[in-house]
């Protein structure tokens, strides 16, 4: 019995330093003065998740919002000794609708707050019919023609970045 007491009570002593050991090192980190500016800004990053838009068989795309993980940027900052915008760290949080519930339905647009461009087009009768209503001549055609056109260019398009860094590399390989 006596052996078990002391099993039992080493098995406490443990569980109890391992949590303590946790909460001085909360607090520790609590008064790091990285970690205070980074619960200072976090709200000021903060971007909340717009709902798509869905009116009859179309939707107009939602957009994902983003929130500041504290413990992930304090830990990228530490390492550098300061704060910095450009080492924060995000938690993405999606829409409540958005256009992976709603695959069924037409873009019509791209979201006004997001500053992106995304084309999608499929062969299929919602689409012939909607280029039909619009009177755009031989609809079937016309969705070949851009298919076509979207195809080709996906083998090579990228966005600003990227086209940017390609260039950079490209400059630097003809010149040093």
């Amino acid at each position: 019995m006596n052996l078990k007491i002391k099993y039992i009570l080493v098995f406490s002593l443990i569980v109890v330093s391992f949590y303590f050991t946790d909460r001085v090192m909360v607090y520790i980190n609590n008064k790091n003065p990285i970690m205070k500016e980074i619960v200072l800004n976090k709200d000021k990053y903060k971007v909340e998740a717009v709902n798509a838009i869905i009116e009859d068989n179309t939707i107009i795309p939602g957009v994902n919002g983003k929130e500041v993980d504290v413990n992930k940027s304090f830990s990228k900052m530490e390492n550098y000794g300061y704060f910095n915008e450009l080492y924060l760290q995000y938690d993405v949080s999606a829409p409540i609708q958005s256009l992976n519930d709603n695959k069924d339905k037409i873009i019509i647009k791209g979201n006004p707050k997001k500053k992106m461009v995304a084309l999608v087009v499929d062969h299929n009768e919602e689409v012939k019919n909607y280029l039909k209503q619009n009177n755009i001549k031989n609809p079937e055609e016309y969705a070949s023609r851009v298919w076509d056109k979207l195809l080709a260019f996906s083998g090579y398009g990228f966005n600003k970045s990227h086209a940017a860094a390609y260039s950079i590399i490209s400059y630097w390989s003809m010149w040093f």
